[in-house]
């Protein structure tokens, strides 16, 4: 009985002490709840909700009130938490799929698409630099030139993953091919990004006849289809270029690094923009080959959204199956061809329309 005594003595102690603290506590809530009142950076935390939602378009910088706010969600912990919880959504509708038998078919043509900045490269060093102000094309290609952007690990881990499970990975981007595309294909492989299908990124110059590429690809693979020194080369095209898309290009590679190719100097073929149409020539000289997408110039000026939808679509006719789709803008995740499944990464730094 006196035990008894003892511990409600003390739950009434412990009552007594707390309920002048609770009561206060209280009525601070409800008098912010009464009064509109928020707690500090509530009106912050709201707006990155919107951003999220896609609520929130077409603003150009972060407000003021909230660039110290939206520092400390990506440079504390909660935003590294929030993308880790995404990419295990992700990780589990990878492994729901391929456990169904709906992976990556033997076809080879199950397929996921990836954005890249601040999706598999994070840009935050930059955007703390400019205090998340607006955009600024000539400051972001130098900082892209520098292949400094880091990797975000758990994109990687999930990355890795669907290449293990046999899907294709596409990496789709906005960045300017010409003038960064050898930078950001570096930059990508030295994260661990590599083993992807290919690398799409946008074309600003002209397209040209698909025939007239076709022809050139043609004379560059029969001018060096037997050739075995490297005394021949001058006999091969050299950096002839067809309006600034399609070019063969002398390049010199170890031979160790290409047994079967009888020759140092050897010609990389580069197909940048080779149609009017949907169509890609897979054209090589002497076995090598490097692909980005065709590109027209009718996306020249258009929207992230309108340009990532058209060349899903290209993926698609070609007969690749969009298992899932990965970016950190909403203009990644809507229009044609989406995918299966969307998989959204927080990025409250910037809006892409």
């Amino acid at each position: 009985m006196a035990s008894r005594a003892l511990a409600a003595w003390r739950h009434l102690t412990l009552l007594a002490l707390l309920l002048p603290r609770l009561s206060l506590e209280g009525a601070a809530a409800r008098q912010c709840f009464w009064s509109g009142q928020a707690p500090e950076d509530a009106g912050c935390l709201s707006w990155r909700v919107m951003v999220e939602a896609n609520n929130a378009r077409g603003w150009r910088t972060v407000p003021a009130p909230c660039v110290g706010y939206v520092k400390g969600y990506m440079t504390r912990g909660q935003y590294l938490r929030d993308l880790a919880g995404v990419m295990e959504q992700a990780s589990g509708y990878a492994d729901q799929i391929a456990g169904a038998g709906a992976g990556a078919d033997d076809d080879g043509l199950d397929a996921w698409v990836f954005d890249i900045d601040d999706t598999c490269l994070s840009n935050l060093p930059y955007y703390e630099t400019k205090q998340f102000g607006a955009y600024d094309p000539l400051a972001f290609k130098a900082w892209a030139s520098r292949e400094a952007c880091r990797g975000i690990p758990p994109v990687l881990g999930l990355f890795t993953a669907l290449l293990e499970k046999g899907f294709k990975v596409f990496l789709l981007s906005g960045r300017d091919e010409e003038t960064l595309g050898p930078c950001t294909a570096g930059n990508l492989e030295a994260e661990g990004f590599s083993g992807y299908e290919r690398l799409i990124m946008r074309c600003e110059h002209a397209a040209i006849p698909l025939s007239e590429c076709v022809s050139f690809v043609t004379r560059c693979s029969s001018a060096s289809r037997d050739v075995d020194t490297a005394e021949h080369s001058d006999s091969l095209p050299n950096r002839k270029r067809l309006d600034g898309s399609c070019f063969c290009e002398q390049a010199s590679h170890d031979h160790d690094l290409y047994p079967q190719i009888a020759v140092k100097n050897v010609i990389r073929t580069i197909i940048y923009q080779i149609a009017l149409t949907n169509n890609s020539v897979l054209l090589t000289c002497h076995g090598l080959l490097l692909v980005s997408a065709c590109r027209t110039p009718e996306y020249r000026g258009q929207s992230s959204s309108v340009f990532k939808s058209a060349m899903r679509k290209q993926l698609v006719d070609e007969g690749y199956r969009i298992r899932g789709n990965v970016g950190d803008q909403w203009s990644d995740l809507q229009g044609d061809c989406v995918g299966d499944r969307v998989f959204k990464i927080p990025n409250p730094m910037y809006f892409v329309p």
